[in-house]
């Protein structure tokens, strides 16, 4: 995990870690200057298209600024003004530090709304996350460039309207160029001032969707995912929620970095709303460059609440449901700044994903592989001490082949014990996991040769779960629940340096808490069981 300096200092002698990098925007700018391509990069991506040959690499660390960002999109207008439109305000409301929020159109009459199906691609909602960026501007290089001479490209602009917002997050990706002019700048918020020289919220934890749910996002101002005062606090969500009401988005891209992933709804918790329909997109939009599809917590392993993807398909007053997609585009072993060398051949690997989401929004199926004719809904958790995989599919598909990952692509087979099944819900007990973390997926038949394909699903290796309960507080009333049917544990509130304020045995799945006797401030929050141990930061006003 990333930690910026004030949550490493509340974290410091409170819990056992290992520092591997003790300065990020060091170690990203040494990375950046030796410029390597790692094997991962090369050998994971199955579809090439044609490079765009008026894509460039910026001044900084090979991403563009700010000012080469918007100089890039008028002189893509410059050069096809029929295709896409000038780069215009999404609102008159400016950001903290005075700047607007721009969008474009690309379709084939771009200066004219016409009615037609609309799908909204974003990037930059973190400052420090630039090959989001990147992979939109060779996205829309792409489109531009093609339109005259690939039939899918012209058919596609000449039915949809696509509107990019490259850059939701200008404040905090200035601040990151004129930290670290040559790439590497590890701020993630934007810049409001929170007072006492704190700086920021987390755009992506200020959607009011399931806003300040918990474990996902943070009260603390001082925390890299601080979720602002109230929802849609931020003059930057406030435009894109007005944004997105003014129009009928039936896709949308809200793209970060990085881990090679491709998540979908929802983002606050292990459900998927719409399983048939989420997964077969993922499948489909995944199938060029293998990424780990699924919900956040079946790929990042982690929850966040109040993100835009989960805003864009949850609201459906103010607007019809949006299928939102959030991709993590780099690998692992490069962080968030790549060397220049990579750029584009990150850029390259979201290239169908991106046509495929479009392509969604219009009830065609674009993958150039098989699709299974239905998908499966998989889980991972512990059930008994035992590992366990649980699944919903229809009770014709016996014909069953597991696979497990140590990093979610280079998959082994895996063998199930006994599975049981009954009204189309299956489960069968798996070895344990031999990694801290393990990826699993089913690939299913029937007699008939038809096949089926679930999602990727996680586990963490016993006594490293992620989460052993998850909490909520309304004012001073303090809701836990359990992840396991165990209830030997116990609650101790602590202060930061450790000194115990609270006890409370647990002796139910689910118990309510009042914490009348603590004033405001920050707290440990620590749920104690015979062998393991979950510490979250808890903060009272």
């Amino acid at each position: 995990a990333e930690l910026n300096q004030s949550e490493y200092t509340a974290m410091k002698g409170v819990l056992p870690h290992r520092v591997l990098v003790d300065d990020l925007e060091k170690y990203y700018g040494e990375q950046i200057e030796r410029n390597e391509v790692i094997a991962v990069e090369k050998t994971q991506f199955g579809c090439t298209y044609p490079s765009p040959l008026l894509f460039n690499l910026g001044s900084m660390g090979g991403y563009l600024t700010l000012s080469e960002l918007y100089a890039e999109l008028g002189e893509m207008e410059q050069a096809y003004p029929d295709l896409i439109s000038i780069m215009t305000p999404l609102d008159t409301t400016l950001t903290a530090e005075g700047r607007s929020l721009y969008y474009v159109r690309i379709s084939d009459n771009a200066d004219t709304d016409e009615a037609e199906t609309e799908v909204l691609y974003t990037a930059l909602h973190h400052a420090r996350e630039p090959l989001s960026m990147m992979s939109l501007v060779y996205f829309m290089h792409y489109l531009l460039e093609n339109y005259d001479n690939d039939a899918e490209v012209k058919a596609l602009l000449d039915t949809t309207e696509l509107y990019f917002v490259p850059c939701v997050n200008p404040d905090g990706y200035v601040y990151n160029q004129l930290t670290n002019p040559n790439g590497g700048g590890m701020w993630r918020k934007n810049r409001r001032p929170l007072g006492n020289g704190v700086f920021g919220v987390d755009l992506n934890r200020n959607y009011a969707y399931q806003w300040g749910a918990m474990p996902g996002s943070s009260g603390m101002t001082s925390s890299s995912v601080y979720r602002g005062p109230s929802p849609f606090s931020e003059p930057e969500t406030a435009m894109m929620r007005d944004f997105c009401n003014q129009h009928t988005f039936v896709t949308a891209v809200n793209i970060h970095s990085y881990s090679n992933l491709l998540i979908h709804n929802w983002e606050y918790s292990t459900a998927v709303p719409e399983p048939g329909p989420m997964n077969s997109m993922a499948i489909c939009a995944t199938s060029c460059n293998s990424y780990t599809h699924g919900n956040a917590y079946q790929t990042v392993g982690y929850y966040a609440s109040g993100t835009a993807s989960d805003w864009m398909y949850g609201e459906q007053t103010s607007k019809p449901k949006t299928f939102a997609f959030s991709p993590e585009v780099g690998a692992v072993g490069q962080g968030f700044w790549p060397g220049p060398a990579s750029i584009e051949l990150n850029c390259q690997a979201m290239l169908f994903s991106n046509l495929a989401i479009a392509k969604y929004a219009l009830n065609e199926t674009p993958c150039l592989v098989n699709l299974p004719i239905t998908s499966v809904n998989l889980a991972a958790h512990w059930q008994e001490d035992a590992a366990t995989l649980a699944w919903e599919a229809p009770a014709e598909f016996d014909q069953t082949k597991a696979f497990s990952s140590q990093n979610g692509h280079d998959w082994v087979g895996l063998s199930l014990e006994k599975i049981i099944g009954r009204a189309g819900a299956w489960e069968a007990k798996i070895p344990e996991p031999s990694y801290v973390k393990t990826y699993y997926r089913l690939e299913l038949q029937n007699q008939l040769g038809e096949t089926a394909e679930s999602n990727v699903a996680a586990l963490q290796q016993r006594g490293f779960e992620q989460s052993l309960f998850q909490w909520s507080l309304m004012g001073r009333n303090l809701k836990l629940k359990l992840a396991s049917s165990k209830t030997n544990g116990r609650l101790v509130i602590t202060d930061i340096a450790g000194n115990a304020i609270v006890q409370r045995q647990v002796h139910s799945n689910e118990m309510e808490f009042r914490l009348d006797e603590l004033s405001a401030g920050l707290y440990l929050l620590r749920y104690q069981s015979q062998a393991e141990e979950q510490v979250e930061k808890l903060v009272l006003y």
